[in-house]
């Protein structure tokens, strides 16, 4: 299991994102993996292509400092209200790793198609007709 850096759900498997992190530059200067929920992914891809920007003030994903950010609406858990939005705040060049990433995911097909919805009701489908499969042969 690992955790979203941004909103920090836990899954299984997360999406990894390459980003430059000022402090660690000297000891990674090819940049640093942070990986993402499918739902983070997603939401930076849009903002992305929509961005908002707003002053300046450190990055949420990278932790560096600068003068311009993003403001990316993430949906983060709650065991009290199922799901809050909570703003942050994203540098141009993690959105910019985060839109790569996403096009590159939703191409190998990764992303994309399918979304949760689909995937739950296919998958109790399948368990379903397995079941019935069991009770015919009894």
């Amino acid at each position: 299991m690992a955790d979203c850096d941004i909103c920090g759900v836990s899954r299984p498997t997360v999406c990894p994102v390459k980003v430059m992190v000022p402090h660690f530059a000297g000891a990674y200067p090819a940049g640093m993996w942070k990986g993402l929920c499918e739902a983070c992914s997603k939401t930076t891809h849009d903002a992305n292509s929509k961005k908002v920007e707003i002053g300046g003030g450190k990055c949420n994903l990278c932790k560096g400092k600068y003068s311009k950010l993003n403001k990316v609406m993430i949906k983060v858990p709650s065991f009290v209200k199922g799901s809050v939005d909570v703003e942050n705040h994203i540098c141009d060049s993690c959105l910019g790793s985060c839109a790569a990433m996403y096009k590159k995911k939703v191409a190998d097909g990764i992303l994309g198609g399918h979304g949760h919805g689909h995937e739950e009701k296919h998958c109790g489908a399948e368990e379903e007709s397995h079941s019935e499969k069991k009770h015919q042969h009894h």
